[in-house]
């Protein structure tokens, strides 16, 4: 089955719009009364800590798929170096994003 422009515009704006109300369902859902460490994670409680990770890091997962194709393309197309460069860059921000997350959520765990 292949989308058309308009549907496939509407199914990006669905998941949008649709993922961001998933991390205020979970801290209202399992919400308990208690002082917490000021932290992202902290917000959420119990159950929901652990949804809340396994979707950030499936999203976070899934965020390197689209870098990976895009290294493919660019390496199968000898596309310029001012484009590899860029690349790498965009690469370089995408890794530290993500490693930095999963850092700061190990340690807070650690703790």
């Amino acid at each position: 089955m292949r989308l058309n422009k308009t549907q496939y515009v509407a199914l990006h704006l669905l998941m949008i719009f649709t993922f961001p109300s998933y991390p205020p369902y979970l801290i209202v859902a399992y919400y308990k009364p208690e002082l917490v460490a000021c932290s992202i994670p902290s917000a959420f409680q119990g159950q929901a800590q652990i949804k809340w990770s396994k979707a950030m890091i499936t999203v976070n997962v899934l965020t390197i798929i689209p870098y990976a194709l895009t290294a493919l393309i660019i390496r199968s197309r000898k596309t310029s170096s001012f484009s590899r460069r860029l690349f790498r860059s965009l690469l370089l921000v995408m890794i530290f994003d993500v490693g930095s997350w999963l850092a700061a959520v190990s340690f807070i765990k650690l703790l």
